[in-house]
Parts: C-alpha cells; sequence; structure tokens
C-alpha cells in the first residue's frame, strides 16, 4: 500500500510541476531479462519530459544503445525522471527488466 501512495505522490508532483502542460497518452512497453527492448513514441506522439517505472516491483537497465552497452541499473522500486526532446514516433531508450518479463510505463508530457 505504500507503493501506491508514494506512485500517487510522485505522479501528483509531476503533474502539479507542469500546471498548463498537455499529456500524452501512457506508454506500455513488455519487456524481458534476455533482450534489449526499444521504448518509443507512437507515431503521433511526442514528448519533453518523462517519468518511466515498471509496472511490478523490480530491478531493471536502461540504455541509450540498442546492444545495452552502456547501461544504468534502476533499483527496484525507483521511477526515473527526464527531459529529452523526442520526435514523433522517436525512441527514447533501450531498457531490459531485472526480473524473466516486467512492463515498462512511461508517463509522456509535451
Amino acid at each position: 500500500m505504500k507503493k501506491v501512495y508514494l506512485l500517487m505522490a510522485l505522479v501528483g508532483i509531476f503533474v502539479a510541476s507542469f500546471a498548463g502542460a498537455v499529456l500524452s497518452p501512457i506508454v506500455t512497453t513488455d519487456v524481458t531479462s534476455s533482450a534489449w527492448t526499444a521504448v518509443s513514441l507512437g507515431a503521433n506522439q511526442s514528448g519533453v519530459r518523462f517519468i518511466a517505472k515498471p509496472r511490478t516491483a523490480g530491478s531493471w537497465k536502461i540504455s541509450a544503445a540498442s546492444t545495452g552497452t552502456p547501461y544504468y541499473s534502476v533499483a527496484t522500486d525507483t521511477v526515473v525522471e527526464f527531459n529529452l526532446n523526442v520526435p514523433k514516433g522517436g525512441t527514447l531508450f533501450y531498457v531490459q527488466s531485472g526480473a524473466a518479463t516486467n512492463v515498462i510505463e512511461l508517463f509522456v508530457m509535451r
């Protein structure tokens, strides 16, 4: 239950910090521990600020390269927030799950 409240607080703070900004649909991407998977925006979707987290608890890795080298390890119960101007349909980063499978959820601001 604490995790739910923490996430709600983080999202609330994030949304409040962008008064007047436009929210884009949330992007979900299925990931595994055996391959690096691209996290991309939809064909008609662009963004400049993002929050990424796994749907279920577990660590994950994030990389700018499709080979995963180098990568950044993200601890369990951690969200990642970053600013990046991504054009419509663009790839943001590549991820790999610390568990066998997971879903990465991406909150997108335009």
